[in-house]
């Protein structure tokens, strides 16, 4: 009896669900409709929810490569020799040894400070290698100085992303990756083959500059060309899918932006002068803002002669033989660069209260020991207890509270600073996930 019964229950049961309603095709229309306007309404709040921490990442990430090329300069680059032109340029001729087991090297003698040599100075930064070029040269004044054939970078033939770098490592390469700018978002991006300065692209035989590039998620992006150790112009354009060019070329008679000419005393690119120093002896006229010693009107000649013809007081400032930042300074202190090869959490909570830890490894000739802990910051905080590792090998706990000024995103760097207790000074960077929830 029971299986008859149990076999009549079960007929029952579907012959019921057979009947029941379902959906009709106006009820799920509608349903459709509903679903799709609140994907129109949500996903714009989300997009422009993330913009201004993409904005500050990149802004950050920019200013934390921008420094980190500036600690490869002074410290790896301004004793080099000079190039053709006799600048000091980005080139290294005393390589890390994993850059002179190359071809390049072999073949040119030297390693160009791009994109992987970057990656090794700091492990925990990604950077990735572009190149401008295939742009169509324009003719015509496009900035105050001649600068020969300028060049924009027109799609397709613009912008394209080579490679990217990690810890020394190709972690992205080939044809598949050269126009894929959401992989290239947030990191720092070099260009080598050429330049950009006062409206325009400009090659760059002689490695003399460097125009970083960090692109938003939402398609702006920030560059800054450097030469000599110091920015020589920098601001923000519509990457537009790869075809985007820099600011419109500076109005006539102006010098780059940021009102400076290029660092070091040289002269704009171009070879064009843009005189602001006094001109030489032998009645010419004293510049306006005495920078130097001006000519004495009251000494005279041996039987009551006039001024001396050749003065007795230098007039003329000489080139300085180091590269200087603006403003004049002279170069930082002797400083090294350490390397962060880890980072405990991965992600890092701006909300929490708790801590984190950096373990740093310090190059040979310098020892975790000799690291004077209450000078050792990050990005604001100050680290709260150090531990040696091994002879180069250090950790460091920090407050996540303490953290000053740090944009949320995916790859946001963190700046570590330091000195050993012979007031040697060493700089190190760390990319981390950051959030705020």
């Amino acid at each position: 009896m029971s299986p008859e019964k149990h076999s009549y229950t079960v007929v029952r049961r579907m012959s019921h669900i057979g009947n029941e309603r379902g959906f009709n095709l106006v009820e799920m229309t509608i349903v459709i409709l509903i679903l799709g306007v609140i994907v129109a309404i949500a996903i714009p709040l989300y997009v422009n929810s993330t913009k201004p921490g993409d904005k500050a990442t990149a802004e950050h990430n920019l200013q934390a490569g921008a420094r980190l090329y500036d600690y490869v300069w002074y410290n790896e680059l301004a004793a080099q020799p000079a190039g053709p032109d006799g600048l000091i340029t980005y080139r290294n001729y005393d390589p890390p040894a994993a850059l002179k087991d190359s071809d390049f090297y072999r073949a040119h003698g030297y390693a160009l400070v791009d994109a992987q040599y970057m990656s090794i100075a700091s492990t925990q930064m990604q950077w990735a290698q572009l190149t401008v070029g295939g742009g169509s040269a324009t003719s015509g004044a496009l900035a105050a100085a001649d600068l020969s054939d300028l060049y924009l970078a027109d799609a397709p033939s613009g912008y394209s992303v080579q490679s990217i770098w990690k810890g020394g490592s190709q972690i992205s390469s080939g044809s598949q990756i050269a126009h894929d700018w959401g992989l290239f978002a947030l990191k720092v991006g070099v260009v080598d083959n050429m330049y950009y300065w006062a409206g325009g692209w400009q090659p760059n035989p002689n490695n003399d500059y460097v125009t970083l590039i960090v692109l938003e998620k939402s398609g702006t992006a920030h560059y800054l060309t450097l030469k000599n150790g110091a920015s020589l112009d920098n601001g923000t354009f519509a990457w537009d899918n790869g075809s985007g060019h820099p600011p419109d070329p500076v109005a006539e008679g102006d010098t780059p932006p940021g009102g400076d000419n290029p660092p070091g005393g040289d002269t704009p690119p171009g070879g064009d002068t843009t005189p602001t120093t006094p001109t030489t002896p032998g009645g010419d006229t004293t510049p306006t803002t005495p920078t130097t010693p001006t000519t004495p009107t009251t000494p005279t000649t041996p039987g009551g002669d006039t001024t001396p013809t050749t003065p007795t007081t230098p007039t003329t400032p000489t080139t300085p033989t180091t590269p200087t930042t603006p403003g004049g300074d002279t170069p930082p202190p002797q400083e090294f660069t350490a390397t962060v090869y880890n980072v405990e959490p991965e992600t890092l909570n701006l909300q929490s209260k708790g801590d984190f830890t950096l373990f740093l490894e310090f190059p040979g000739g310098y020892l975790a020991s000799d690291v004077d802990p209450p000078t050792l910051g990050c990005s604001g905080a100050y680290a709260i207890q150090t531990n040696v590792c091994a002879d180069h090998k250090l950790s460091a706990k920090f407050y996540r509270q303490d953290l000053l000024n740090v944009p949320t995103g995916n790859d946001v760097v963190l700046t570590v600073t330091g000195k050993l207790i012979d007031g040697t000074r060493f700089v190190a960077f760390a990319s981390v996930r950051v959030i705020n929830q």
